[in-house]
């Protein structure tokens, strides 16, 4: 991965807050491995928090030899830092514990390249040849291993919003846009009223909304789902996204994603700055759906069962 100017100034930046050499030298080694990991997760689609991991608290900095980066609610990775003329990795102790791996990065003498030396998943000792890393692939691995028990532990399923039972997140329109609540768009609001005078005529139409959250930095929207039972096994779903603000519309590159069992996406649209964003289709008991919600580097998927 490539390092860039910013990369190293946010390195010197946090260096300089060190009053020892040989600290200042450990913290710019540090920061850089996290900030080409960091890089490389994005880049990979994988959802990071490098501003909520350890690594970028400075007084964790002076305190201790941390390079954590914080992969959202999978765990930890720590990024160590290789020099250029090194033929082992350093691991401290204070790290072999609350990590769901370690990465390897060396860099090269100008500091304008990091290579991925390998992963483990594991460490017992503090010092490790090179050769003993291993492919980058079982980081890739584990990450997608992860998300599985993640979806599967978060999977919401729509079975039980028949039954009167919902999750705690998905709540009702009039909830929701109480006044002292939120302000939403005023399509939402529209939406909320029609919904409302209604409801009494369409008494099968079960509909509930969550406030999605993409960080940074803090766009938030409203994620609308409808499903109405059209024979025992079957439903109709409606997918709907306001933005939050009133008289606002959603981002210009914000996309609204449905994905099937395997990930593959079978419906898609951008919002382009419009105010809403709608879907409409049908499933059968036992299927898997999820709806993802990309903004540039960030997203958000949310996971369900029929």
């Amino acid at each position: 991965m490539p390092l860039t100017n910013k990369d190293r100034k946010i390195a010197e930046r946090f260096s300089e807050n060190q009053s020892q050499p040989q600290k200042r030298e450990q913290v710019y080694y540090n920061s850089l491995a996290v900030l080409a990991v960091n890089n490389y997760c994005r880049w990979m689609e994988i959802s990071t928090d490098i501003t909520g991991s350890d690594s970028w608290n400075p007084i964790a900095q002076t305190l201790g030899n941390v390079a954590d980066l914080c992969l959202g609610s999978l765990g930890k990775i720590e990024c160590r830092p290789v020099r250029f003329d090194a033929s082992v990795v350093e691991v401290p102790a204070e790290v072999w514990h609350d990590r769901i791996g370690y990465l390897a990065i060396q860099f090269d003498e100008g500091f304008t390249q990091a290579k991925f030396i390998g992963f483990l998943e594991r460490i017992e000792r503090e010092n490790i040849p090179l050769n003993e890393w291993r492919s980058l692939d079982d980081f890739l691995d584990l990450i997608e291993r992860l998300e599985t028990v993640e979806s599967y532990n978060y999977q919401v399923h729509l079975g039980n919003w028949l039954q009167g039972i919902f999750e705690g997140a998905w709540e009702g329109i009039e909830t929701i846009t109480r006044p002292y609540n939120l302000e939403l768009g005023w399509n939402f609001r529209q939406r909320s009223r029609s919904s409302s005078v209604t409801s009494n005529s369409h008494t099968s139409e079960i509909e509930r909304v969550k406030i999605v959250s993409l960080e940074p930095p803090g766009t938030e929207m409203a994620l609308l789902l409808g499903v109405t039972p059209t024979t025992p096994s079957e439903l109709d779903i409606s997918v709907e996204l306001y933005p939050t603000q009133a008289h606002s519309h959603l981002p210009q590159e914000l996309q609204l994603m449905i994905l099937d069992h395997s990930g593959k996406s079978v419906m898609q649209a951008e919002a382009g700055g419009s105010e809403r964003l709608l879907f409409k289709f049908s499933g059968e008991s036992g299927e898997q759906f999820s709806i993802k919600i990309a903004w540039r580097e960030i997203s958000v998927t949310e996971t369900f069962v029929i």
